[in-house]
């Protein structure tokens, strides 16, 4: 009986040791750390919603490629929840955007990074938008909750890596993040809203970034969600790995 409780404990002690390392503000501490270290970063990300809106559910998915170049420079370029492609490029403060829906894709100059990942965030569901702003600390779509209270759920496997389970609840909403355990980068991330936290949100909105979006023409009306869902998964394809600078440069430009 000794031995078999021996080796029971054998099996669970690494597991209760290791999960109780971190809490879990000082896990998502870990990840963005983890993305401010990064020289290169190429990965790709897929946001699937759900919105229950006026009684009718509404679901879309997007997707996007990051390529970045520490400390200024990168190339997101996907397809819309409409499927139409996209592309926004920054190099050292200047941005473009192309849109396929607009001005027959052509690339037009954007007021900064930001301005160019938000006029995209809505129409690709955020595809373009969480990545972005863990690696480049942008206002805009950064993904780790500056307050709220933040607990380290448990451990789970995300399309064959295993993760840390991390969830946060705030009164705009609730995110649910899992982060590798050895990268500390994070690979599925979930944003939940009711209908009162959705209100919350727009205020937040608002409140952080309303004159911003006010002169990039991008609009801040409210939309009577009952209910959302967006999950984001990220595969990572490549990290401080070399990068051909020739992908950011101006796309105006022969």
């Amino acid at each position: 009986m000794k031995r078999n409780l021996f080796f029971i404990c054998l099996i669970f002690w690494p597991i209760t040791v290791f999960g109780a390392e971190f809490s879990g503000e000082q896990l998502l501490q870990r990840s963005q750390t983890a993305y401010a270290s990064l020289t290169s970063y190429i990965g790709t990300a897929t946001v699937n919603s759900a919105h229950v809106m006026n009684g009718a559910l509404f679901t879309q998915s997007a997707i996007a490629k990051v390529t970045f170049l520490s400390p200024d420079r990168i190339r997101i370029e996907g397809k819309d929840s409409g499927g139409r492609a996209f592309v926004i490029i920054s190099d050292a403060g200047a941005a473009w955007v192309s849109w396929e829906f607009k001005n027959r894709g052509a690339f037009e100059q954007a007021e900064n990074l930001e301005a160019a990942v938000a006029s995209m965030t809505g129409v690709a569901s955020g595809a373009p938008t969480i990545i972005p702003a863990a690696l480049m600390k942008l206002k805009w779509g950064f993904p780790f909750a500056p307050s709220g209270s933040a607990s380290a759920v448990a451990r789970e496997n995300i399309s064959g890596i295993d993760c840390y389970k991390v969830s946060v609840s705030q009164p705009e909403r609730k995110i649910t993040y899992w982060v590798d355990t050895r990268s500390y980068l994070l690979r599925q991330m979930k944003d939940e809203q009711d209908e009162k936290q959705n209100v919350e949100m727009q205020k937040m909105i608002e409140r952080q970034m309303g004159e911003a979006l006010k002169q990039a023409g991008i609009p801040l009306s409210a939309v009577a969600i009952t209910s959302m869902e967006v999950t984001h998964s990220f595969i990572i394809e490549g990290i401080n790995v070399p990068i051909d600078p020739e992908l950011f440069r101006d796309p105006t430009r022969n």
